[in-house]
C-alpha cells in the first residue's frame, strides 16, 4: 500500500512498504554511519541518485563526508570522500573567534541553484567557544557535475557581528534547502530574549547571494519589524496539536520542529517536509511526517498536513513493522521519498519506498504438479509461505506468529484427504472433499514452510486456483506481497476406438473359400504344365 501526500508539490509518494537504503551493501544507519542519520539525496541529470552522508563521531566533518551514487535510489555505492580546501575554516569576522579545527558538520542539504549544485551544511556549537561556524550554515559550491568531490566553500551565512542586523546566522538550527531564487530555507530557533516577537520553530526564507564569498543574505519578507532576523513565512505548528513557545497554548503539547527537513521547489511549487521532536531530547515524537506548500513563491503557505496519519504504525521496513518514530524527511525532484526510522532489530535506518521488482514483504505461492491431468486422476498442490528477512541480526523469535489461512478449491477439484508432506508449524487440515486450512503457525525471519496436498479432478476444464492476500492472517497484520495463484488443465478421458470383430461362424466360410482358391490354383498350374 502506498500513500500520496494530501498536497502534491513533487508529487512525492511516501509508502507504507519501505526498504532500508544501503551504502556499499550495508543498511545506511546504525550498521554503517552510526545511529544519527544526517544525509541528503538528490536526483541528478545523469540519471543517478546522489547521496551525501555525514558520519558520526570522529568522522562528522565535511572532509569526511561520503558521496555515493545509485541507479535505483535504494542501493548506493561510495564514490569517494569530499575534498574541501585545506584549512577552509580558518576565517575570522568581527568579535567571532577563528576556529582552531575543522568545524563539526551536523546536517546537510544539497540543492540545484541556477544550474549548479550547492551544498548547505549546518554546524553545531564548536569546541573551544563560539566562532563564525557555531550554530550556523555554511554554503558550498559543488558545481554543474554532482559527482565533483572537490567542493569549494563560499563560507558561513552572515551573522549580526559578521554581516548585517538582518543576518540569519546563529538564529537558526537547521537548513532545509535552497532554490533558484536564489533563496535558502532555515529552521528558526525557539522563542528567546534575542528574538523578541518570534513565534519560534517556523520556516524562514532568505535571499542568498551564492556568488559572493562569504555569501550575503537578505530577509524576504521582513514581516517581523521588531526582529528583522526572521522571516516567519510558514507556520509549521498551527493546527498540529504541538507548540514550541511558552506558555503553551491550550490543548497543545510541547515540541519542536526537527532540524533536518526539506524544502523543494518543483515546477514553481514550494513543498516543505518535516517532523516534530521532543522539546527536551529532540527525539522524534511520532510515526508521522508533516507538509506545507506554497504556490505563490512563499507569500502564503497551506496549513500543515499530516502525511501518514493513522497509517504510521503500518509502515513496514524490509517487510516487518517499523520499530521507531519518523524523522528527517528527504525528497527528490523525481518523486522519491526518504526518512529515518528504526527496523525490527532496532537499527536506525534511512528508508525509501520498495521497488515492485524486489518486494521485501511476506510471500506466498502455490503450484500444481503435474499441471495437466485426466479426469479422475490426481495432482499435487504445493503451498509455500515465506517470512520477510527483515533485518540483521535476525530476531531469534518468530517474526510472523499466529499465521493462518483457509482455502477452498474451485468447483470440480477436491482434496483427497492425503497430506503428502508438511513442514509448517501449527495445525494443517485438508479433509477429503473439504477445505484446506492452516492455523497457529509461525515463521522466523526468512523462514519458508511448505505444505503438499493431493487433489483430484471430477470434470474437465481449465482451473485457476487462488489464495488471496486477504485470506492470510497473522498477529503482526502482515499482508503477502501478492496473491498465490496456480493453473491446472484437466482433460477428459479419451474414447478408444475398437475394430468390429469377425463373427464366429465366418471363420468356416473363410476356410472353405481359401480351400477352393487353393484347389483352383493347383489345377491351373497342372494344365499349363
Amino acid at each position: 500500500m502506498s500513500l500520496v501526500e494530501p498536497v502534491h508539490a513533487a508529487p512525492v509518494v511516501f509508502s507504507t512498504n519501505t526498504v532500508a537504503v544501503t551504502l556499499d551493501g550495508v543498511p545506511l544507519g546504525t550498521q554503517t554511519t552510526g545511529s544519527g542519520l544526517r544525509n541528503t539525496v538528490v536526483q541528478g541529470t545523469d540519471g543517478l541518485y546522489h547521496l551525501w552522508a555525514i558520519k558520526n563521531g570522529a568522522d562528522s566533518y565535511v572532509s569526511k563526508m561520503v558521496h555515493a551514487t545509485s541507479s535505483d535510489g535504494i542501493h548506493f555505492t561510495t564514490q569517494g570522500l569530499l575534498q574541501p580546501p585545506t584549512d577552509y575554516w580558518k576565517i575570522a569576522c568581527g568579535a567571532q573567534a577563528m576556529p582552531a579545527a575543522e568545524p563539526i558538520a551536523t546536517f546537510v542539504r544539497v540543492s540545484q541553484v541556477g544550474g549548479e549544485w550547492r551544498m548547505a551544511v549546518w554546524h553545531l556549537n564548536q569546541t573551544g567557544g563560539h566562532n563564525w561556524y557555531s550554530y550556523n550554515t555554511s554554503v558550498w559550491r559543488i558545481g554543474v557535475d554532482p559527482n565533483n568531490l572537490s567542493v569549494q566553500p563560499l563560507g558561513p551565512l552572515p551573522t549580526t557581528t559578521c554581516g548585517t542586523a538582518s543576518a540569519p546566522g546563529r538564529f537558526h538550527i537547521g537548513v532545509f534547502g535552497m532554490d533558484d531564487g536564489p533563496f535558502i530555507y532555515l529552521r528558526h530557533v525557539t522563542q528567546a530574549g534575542a528574538l523578541v516577537g518570534s513565534v519560534g520553530g517556523n520556516l524562514g526564507r532568505y535571499g542568498v547571494n551564492t556568488t559572493a564569498s562569504p555569501p550575503t543574505t537578505t530577509p524576504r519578507p521582513a514581516v517581523d519589524a521588531s526582529n528583522p532576523k526572521q522571516t516567519l513565512e510558514a507556520n509549521l505548528f498551527t493546527g498540529t496539536g504541538y507548540a514550541e513557545t511558552t506558555p503553551l497554548p491550550a490543548g497543545t503539547a510541547h515540541a519542536l520542529v526537527y532540524n533536518a527537513g526539506r524544502t523543494l521547489n518543483v515546477s514553481g511549487v514550494l513543498g516543505t517536509y518535516y517532523n516534530f521532536a521532543d522539546y527536551n531530547t529532540t527525539a522524534a515524537l511520532e510515526k508521522d511526517l508533516w507538509y506545507v506548500e506554497s504556490t505563490n513563491g512563499g507569500a502564503s503557505w497551506t496549513a500543515p498536513a499530516s502525511i501518514y496519519g493513522a497509517q504510521g504504525p503500518n509502515v513496514l521496513v524490509n517487510g516487518l513493522p517499523n520499530g521507531g518514530n519518523f524523522s528527517a524527511p528527504e525528497v527528490t525532484s523525481g518523486g522519491r521519498s526518504y526518512f529515518t526510522t528504526r527496523d525490527a532489530c532496532n537499527n536506525s535506518v534511512m528508508v525509501t519506498p520498495a521497488s515492485a521488482a524486489d518486494d521485501p514483504r511476506m510471500s506466498m505461492s502455490m503450484q500444481f504438479n503435474p499441471a495437466s491431468i485426466l479426469v479422475g486422476k490426481t495432482t499435487q498442490l504445493t503451498v509455500t509461505l515465506q517470512a520477510p528477512v527483515g533485518c540483521t541480526p535476525a530476531p531469534a523469535l518468530p517474526v510472523v506468529s499466529n499465521l493462518a489461512y483457509v482455502h477452498a478449491l474451485p468447483a470440480n477439484l477436491k482434496f483427497t484427504g492425503t497430506v503428502i508432506s508438511n513442514n509448517c508449524t501449527g495445525t494443517l487440515a485438508a479433509p477429503a472433499d473439504g477445505t484446506l486450512s492452516l492455523a497457529s503457525s509461525s515463521l522466523t525471519a526468512g523462514q519458508t514452510c511448505t505444505s503438499v496436498l493431493e487433489v483430484s479432478a471430477t470434470a474437465a476444464g481449465n482451473y485457476s486456483d487462488r489464495i488471496a492476500t486477504a485470506d492470510v492472517t497473522n498477529a503482526q497484520n502482515l499482508t503477502p506481497a501478492q496473491d498465490a495463484t496456480a493453473d491446472l488443465l484437466v482433460s477428459a478421458i479419451p474414447v478408444v476406438s475398437v475394430a468390429t470383430p469377425v463373427p464366429a461362424t465366418g471363420w468356416t466360410a473363410l476356410a472353405l473359400l481359401a480351400g477352393i482358391l487353393a484347389f483352383c490354383g493347383v489345377g491351373l498350374n497342372r494344365s499349363r504344365g
